[in-house]
């Protein structure tokens, strides 16, 4: 995909670059969400939401690195907000980090494993930390580099890699071959 010359119409107004970009990241944007928060609606919200301040701010858009990285990134920014706004609604008392969850059937898409190799994986998987597993989400399903990672979870590169390192040093140490 050529989101960088989407991007760069989209500066100039070009509202099909934009409806472009947006098909083409609809489909991870919503897979990403259900994983921060498991509910269709809210996820929507979101995507919708960055879409339309995007277009508004669409005259002092800059230049960026990696245009996924930054949809991404506000995207999940977006997201959070949204969930900490109703959390505040209902009164919720610690919004805390939101949950993230990774099931047999995404790890059997996305790796095209047999289904026993997936839930080898799923468990060992849900023994991580939650950051450790996110970040194993986009590096693998979104294949994103660990720059682009660190931006959209707001840590620093290298604790981005070392959580990435420990993540896969567990994983490899605990697999066990068929």
């Amino acid at each position: 995909m050529d989101y960088e010359f989407w991007w760069s119409k989209i500066q100039h107004g070009n509202q099909d670059a934009f409806n472009d970009l947006f098909r083409a990241l609809y489909p991870e944007l919503k897979a990403y969400g259900m994983k921060i928060a498991p509910r269709e609606d809210l996820v929507q919200d979101a995507i919708q939401k960055l879409f339309v301040k995007l277009w508004k701010r669409k005259d002092t858009l800059g230049q960026v690195k990696s245009v996924k990285s930054y949809i991404l990134k506000g995207y999940r920014r977006t997201l959070i907000d949204l969930l900490a706004a109703e959390q505040r609604r209902a009164r919720l008392t610690s919004p805390g980090e939101q949950a993230f969850h990774l099931s047999p059937e995404d790890l059997k898409i996305y790796h095209q494993e047999q289904e026993q190799q997936a839930r080898q994986l799923s468990t060992l998987l849900s023994q991580l930390p939650e950051k450790q597993r996110e970040i194993i989400y986009l590096r693998f399903y979104n294949q994103l580099s660990f720059q682009e990672i660190a931006d959209i979870l707001d840590i620093n590169y290298q604790t981005a890699r070392n959580y990435g390192s420990k993540a896969i040093r567990y994983l490899s140490e605990h697999w066990k071959p068929d």
